[in-house]
């Protein structure tokens, strides 16, 4: 069995690049998600 390393996102700069991209992909889905009191196009 391995010892795994404690989780540090400190550490890993790939944590902040995901956290942004996770970030605008939720804020594109927002965007583009109709509004439920607009009757669309």
């Amino acid at each position: 069995m391995f010892q795994l390393p404690t989780y540090a996102p400190d550490l890993n700069p790939q944590e902040g690049i995901w956290s942004v991209l996770k970030r605008d992909i939720g804020n594109l889905a927002a965007r583009r998600r109709p509004r439920p009191d607009h009757p669309g196009p």
